[in-house]
């Protein structure tokens, strides 16, 4: 069923925009054809949400490798014990800005990674994710932002990840009504 999520909306999915490195042949638009968030609710430690979207049709119910030529973006906006992920934003500075660790932090955050294929790229710091809807039950959906950007420095390329997303809640840990917030 999940697969049929990304396929039965009646809008086109906005386009996603990846910059890896400084040159114009670095930069890639791609519309989803998936989009969907899993929230994981840790009673000792922070909760998840986990925002997946990718260039292929894809399920939460399995895992799958990103295939050869294929996009995934996957950010994780992650939250304080006991705070649930709610409409706002969610930077991403390095673990050192969110103080305690990157499991049970003190300060809510996000952290983007990339894929292409086999090959990962997890994003240096520097921008957020904005969550501008929430709904954590079970077929909710969840709606925002994204506006990471980091200039590169010495051996370091030029990343960007920037775009629009709506994806629906696939997986989820607790039993709330759809539009909780």
């Amino acid at each position: 069923m999940a697969l049929l999520v990304a396929s039965c909306r009646d809008e086109p999915m906005p386009a996603i925009q990846v910059t890896l490195g400084s040159g114009r042949e670095q930069t890639v638009t791609f519309v989803p054809r998936s989009a969907y968030a899993e929230y994981v609710s840790l009673p000792t430690s922070g909760n998840e949400l986990r925002i997946t979207l990718t260039s292929t049709a894809t399920s939460c119910e399995n895992f799958a490798p990103v295939p050869e030529g294929q996009w995934q973006v996957t950010v994780v906006a992650i939250t304080p014990e006991g705070q649930v992920p709610g409409v706002g934003t969610y930077p991403w500075v390095g673990h050192e800005a969110h103080g305690g660790t990157p499991a049970k932090p003190k300060l809510a955050y996000s952290m983007p990674h990339v894929r292409f294929g086999s090959r990962g790229y997890p994003l240096p710091p520097g921008g957020n994710m904005e969550l501008t809807q929430v709904g954590l039950g079970r077929h909710g959906t969840v709606k925002g932002l994204l506006r990471f950007e980091q200039p590169g420095a010495v051996g370091q390329p030029a990343t960007r990840l920037f775009g629009s997303f709506l994806a629906h809640v696939c997986r989820t840990t607790v039993d709330m009504p759809a539009e909780a917030h």
